[in-house]
């Protein structure tokens, strides 16, 4: 099973779908079953179930998850969500750096004369190769977002379980980091402490088991980004139709998640109170 992993992780965008239906099982089998496989395994795992999902080739997934049970379902996003705020943390620190190159005069760029010193090479895994790789490739692109709102919204649409489980993974989190910038960090989602006091999320290693997502962290996120969203700056930094587009397909994934006749769970009130100034949605 291993190989299956290695094999979405290279194939080319144009083979994940055939990939993703003939071993998508296997890939849900590792990521929901870690006191089984090697830790490398299992983030190969939750890697090319990753892929497949901002590639848009995740369909036989949803199916999967729909037979699935609460756990699993928690389980799947868990590593999912931890490895898109990554992902989103990568994303901030390059802009913040590209602003600061864009301030500061030229020669700030040397020392003493001359070029910086040299980073130490480091030798990393085949999944964390793959792993740099691939976020550096969806950096900044709009579809490798609307791919995973879109697939979210779908599989939180299958049952009232599965949408348990998302919930209970911080699936939340997810709508806010569609307006993440240098100027919206999600500071109380990236870089907050796991167990072992390094920051949450994939750079934990999705075999590690890491904090939940705590819906305080998501309130506070939300609190901050329902004064911002709708002021003229806010609005011009996104360029009127990207920032229509993020508004319907996270208003669609909240909708999915909390406008439910079958009501979630007691302790969504001021969650869904938040969301619906950001996103103008019937909760």
């Amino acid at each position: 099973m291993p190989r299956t992993c290695v094999q979405i992780l290279l194939s080319s965008p144009s083979e994940l779908y055939r990939l993703g239906r003939e071993i998508c099982t296997d890939l849900y089998l590792i990521s929901i079953s870690a006191q089984f496989y090697d830790s490398e395994i299992v983030d190969l795992a939750f890697l090319a179930i990753f892929k497949q999902i901002v590639y848009n080739s995740a369909e036989h997934l949803i199916s999967t998850l729909a037979r699935g049970s609460y756990e699993s379902t928690a389980c799947i996003f868990s590593g999912i969500i931890h490895l898109w705020l990554e992902h989103i943390d990568m994303q901030i620190q390059s802009e913040m750096v590209d602003h600061t190159r864009a301030v500061l005069p030229d020669n700030t760029h040397m020392h003493n004369g001359s070029s910086l010193p040299e980073f130490e090479v480091i030798h990393k895994t085949l999944c964390s190769r793959e792993k740099e790789a691939i976020m550096t490739k969806i950096m900044n692109v709009d579809t490798a977002l609307y791919h995973m709102l879109r697939f979210s919204t779908e599989t939180a649409k299958q049952n009232v379980t599965v949408r348990l489980g998302m919930l209970s993974a911080g699936i939340l989190a997810l709508p806010l980091t569609a307006f993440a910038n240098a100027e919206f960090k999600l500071s109380s989602l990236v870089n907050v402490p796991g167990k072992d006091g390094a920051p949450q999320g994939a750079k934990l290693g999705i075999s590690v088991e890491a904090e939940p997502i705590s819906l305080a962290a998501i309130n506070a996120e939300a609190s901050t980004l329902t004064f911002i969203v709708h002021s003229p700056k806010f609005k011009n930094s996104w360029n009127g139709q990207r920032l229509s587009t993020r508004l319907s397909l996270c208003s669609s994934l909240v909708f999915s998640l909390l406008g439910s006749d079958e009501w979630p769970d007691e302790g969504y009130e001021v969650t869904s109170a938040l969301f619906r100034k950001i996103f103008v949605v019937e909760i």
